[in-house]
């Protein structure tokens, strides 16, 4: 008989809110129930935290990953070793003004770390969706860093039903490329969740952090209304801690494309009997209400709206240099 696949763990502990000392308990101990985080982390890595850095808005606006989640996270990579640095690249705005907005710039300076923007310097690589090739171009800093915690914010999404894990590594795409992926690809969801598959696959995060403290829902990923759900969770399989954090928020996981193309690809433990979880059980925090997205909107881009896209970032990224003078 084959030997039986190990079954893939994934954390959960309740944080009710961003009180710092609360998070960075929270945090260690999701990380602790997966081996710690020198698990994932050796001494002297370069190592990038990459949260959703989509657009600039307060941290209350539950649409960025929040500061104190990403201050935690640093400590502890700072505490195995590591060196942290938090970079992103936004599709409407720059990584700086969107880190500043949320308070993540505060906490990055108070620690230390830089803010980078993974826009710069990009480099092409073909990725493999199921024998679809195409190149994505990731900025030079995720390439070259010796290891990758993802740090999703868990919010609605009107194109792809939910942002969470998977989703939050095509941020690492970089700047205007993701728009030219959704004029491509958009008019196929299948195909386009099997790229953003792909993506996370080729970026190979070491460990996926979600903040789901306060989530967002009815719309996003750049509106919507924040919602108390008081949980964190990690896995070092992004796929795993997206199913769980699905079935937590009661959301139909063939509703995500991206869910659905993973089992497709073979990437990531996509059902539930492949999963232990370990710290809260999920009976224990469901959400029953939930609210997710009613009225989805196309994946596809038309040149247009990739034209105005481009048109959008450039004014952001002006007005943010000139705030940096």
């Amino acid at each position: 008989m084959p030997a039986e696949r190990p079954r893939t763990r994934v954390s959960l502990v309740r944080c009710p809110d961003y009180d710092p000392q609360r998070v960075r308990r929270a945090v260690k101990q999701l990380v602790d129930a997966l081996g710690g985080m020198g698990a994932f982390v050796r001494p002297g890595d370069r190592v990038l935290l990459k949260p959703n850095l989509i657009v600039p808005r307060p941290a209350e606006a539950a649409v960025t990953t929040h500061p104190e989640v990403v201050r935690a996270v640093a400590l502890e990579v700072l505490a195995a070793g590591g060196r942290p640095f938090v970079g992103d690249s936004p599709a409407f705005s720059s990584a700086l003004s969107a880190a500043r907005a949320s308070g993540i710039e505060k906490v990055a300076k108070e620690i230390g770390m830089e803010v980078a923007d993974l826009g710069r310097r990009p480099r092409s690589r073909q990725i493999d969706a199921l024998g679809h090739f195409q190149r994505a171009s990731f900025g030079a800093r995720a390439l070259e860093a010796d290891a990758i915690i993802n740090l999703p914010k868990i919010k609605a999404h009107g194109q792809t039903a939910m942002s969470l894990g998977v989703k939050n590594m095509f941020g690492a795409v970089a700047g205007k490329r993701k728009a030219f992926f959704h004029f491509r690809n958009g008019d196929d969801p299948a195909r386009f969740g099997r790229l953003l598959v792909a993506v996370c696959r080729h970026l190979a995060p070491a460990l996926t952090i979600s903040d789901a403290v306060v989530a967002l829902e009815r719309s996003g990923p750049t509106r919507g209304d924040p919602r108390r759900v008081g949980l964190l969770a990690a896995s070092a399989d992004p796929v795993a801690v997206d199913r769980v954090i699905l079935e937590v928020l009661g959301v139909d996981p063939g509703a995500v494309p991206y869910i659905r193309a993973a089992s497709d690809l073979g990437y990531g433990a996509g059902s539930l009997a492949e999963i232990d979880v370990v710290g809260e059980a999920i009976e224990t925090v469901r959400v029953p209400d939930y609210i997710g997205v009613s009225s989805p909107t196309p994946i596809s881009f038309s040149l247009a709206r990739v034209i105005r896209s481009i048109a959008r970032q450039a004014a952001y990224l002006a007005r943010a240099k000139i705030q940096s003078r």
